[in-house]
């Protein structure tokens, strides 16, 4: 097991690997830079652990999602899988790799807002419909549903907040999953099928960033983080679930933490004064 992140330095920005060392604790080995030729933005690892997938520049700058295959801690060149050159406001963030097709979020050039799409060998389909943005998809470990951040209210139109929405895939069907006064975003599952996001609002003027964890899809039970300073941003939970990979701000450090969720302990994989702006395991 290891973790893989991107790291905005300056105008560009780097994904890394950071390979875990031996069985005891959590001890981590050198940094290496995984070879993609442009920008790199969110990342995503198949369940088996053996592919990243990846937004990254194209050759004349285009962004286009590309896969690495992983094998131990060993990574091959990158692959071409989608190139959204052809798109004239082509911009795309996470990415969620299916067994058979891949979805994701991405800037609809005719609209221009951001909506999730799914891409397989028949082509590019929009799942999420209506007027609002949609953004960063999760799979629910049965695979039978996405999780997505979205502004849309109840039938499809955009409104000030940000909520947790779900896409259905035998359906076809859209819903609301959580929805407060704040911004919820950045949802991914855990392998017991509970979902941590973060909430993003303003307290007396001041921006507040905390992690929380959805025990069930109704939020009939809601766990928040706590004892953990700065804006808190991007949970990652690891695949035994006993670990959270979180990045935390505090003007002007970036950190990537890893947390025991449970005793709640912390440990940081080290301080940046360049911007961390996506971390998780494969």
């Amino acid at each position: 097991m290891g973790v893989v992140y991107v790291l905005k330095e300056e105008a560009t920005s780097r994904a890394y690997y950071l390979p875990l060392l031996g069985d005891e604790g959590l001890r981590f080995g050198d940094r290496v830079e995984l070879p993609f030729t442009g920008p790199v933005d969110q990342l995503a690892i198949t369940p088996d652990g053996g592919e990243l997938w990846a937004w990254a520049g194209a050759d004349e700058g285009d962004p286009a999602l590309w896969s690495l295959a992983f094998t131990g801690d060993r990574f091959g060149e990158p692959e071409l899988r989608f190139d959204l050159s052809p798109y004239p406001a082509g911009l795309a963030s996470a990415a969620v790799p299916l067994p058979d097709s891949v979805v994701f979020d991405a800037l609809e050039p005719v609209t221009g807002r951001w909506q999730i799409f799914r891409l397989d060998r028949d082509g590019l389909v929009q799942l999420t419909p209506g007027e609002a943005d949609c953004q960063s998809p999760t799979l629910s470990p049965d695979g039978a549903f996405i999780v997505f951040s979205s502004n849309r209210d109840g039938s499809g139109g955009a409104k000030g907040d940000w909520g947790l929405w779900g896409y259905e895939f035998a359906t076809g069907s859209v819903c609301a999953i959580y929805d407060t006064s704040a911004d919820e975003g950045s949802p991914w599952f855990a392998p017991d099928g509970s979902l941590f996001y973060n909430s993003f609002e303003y307290v007396e003027g001041n921006p507040v960033g905390s992690i929380l964890r959805l025990h069930d899809p109704q939020g009939l039970e809601v766990e928040r983080l706590s004892g953990i300073e700065g804006i808190l941003l991007f949970p990652r939970p690891s695949p035994d679930g006993e670990w959270l990979l979180i990045t935390t701000y505090t003007d002007p450090t970036w950190m990537t933490l890893v947390v025991n969720l449970e005793t709640h302990e912390s440990w940081s994989l080290g301080e940046e004064e360049a911007e961390i702006t996506f971390a998780c395991w494969r």
